[in-house]
This record gives C-alpha cells, structure tokens and sequence, in this order.
C-alpha cells in the first residue's frame, strides 16, 4: 500500500537514512514500499532529548529509523519506563500503550503516544512550577 505524502514549504521529512527538503512550493509524492519515514518536526535529537519522557521517545526513534536494534534497545527502553512510572505513576496508561507497541514493534504507533506521553510530562513539570 503506497503513503500519499504532502509537505510544506521548505518542510523536511525522513525517509529511511535519508533527509529530504521540500523546495519552495508545496509538494505531493507518495511512497510505495516500506521505509520508517518520520516528518523532521517529530524527530527528537539527542540534544533536544532533555526529559526522561523525550530520552524514552529518542530509544524507540532510533530503533524505527533502524540506527539501533530492538534487542539493543529494550534494556533501555525498560529502565526509562520504570523510571517514568516510579516518578509518575499516573503515566501507567501511556506507558502500557507504548510497551504494548514497542514490542509488538509498531514502532510508528509508539512514536504517536510518546508524543503524547511528552505532552502530559509538560503539564505535570509546568504544574510543578507553578506550585
């Protein structure tokens, strides 16, 4: 089944090892076969990977965009699960939907969670802030 891709101006998109711009217009290209493909506004780099939540989404990046392998990757997986868990147990529902993913390796759909994991830990640090 091909993916219909359309990017914006000047939007980068990766697909597989390869980064690609859109140029100045916008643009539709679709992709047939099987490539990790990851827009670049929802790839975290290991500067940017500055809480646990992100640190936890950077393992499962690097394993769907092939860099590292599952079996490499679990044990770290596993200790940034439990740590997030240990400090915020009210992250069990992300985290079980993300574990449940990530070892079925639907790696895309624990991407999608985590990104959502990283919002709750947004709110729950700027909560704390304000307290």
């Amino acid at each position: 089944m091909a993916l219909r891709i359309e990017l914006k101006p000047h939007e980068r998109i990766i697909i597989g090892k390869v980064a690609l711009t859109n140029g100045p217009t916008r643009t539709t290209f679709v992709v047939d076969g099987r490539a990790p493909i990851l827009r670049c506004k929802d790839v975290i780099t290991p500067e940017q990977a500055d809480t646990v939540c992100k640190k936890l989404y950077l393992v499962i990046e690097r394993v769907y965009l092939e860099e590292v392998s599952f079996e490499e990757a679990a044990p770290a997986f596993n200790a940034l699960a439990a740590e997030i868990v240990g400090a915020a147990p009210s992250t069990k529902r992300f985290l079980a939907a993300i574990a449940e993913r990530f070892v079925a390796q639907n790696l895309y759909g624990a991407l999608k969670i985590c990104r959502k994991l990283i919002a709750y830990e947004g709110s729950i640090i700027a909560h704390a802030q304000a307290a």
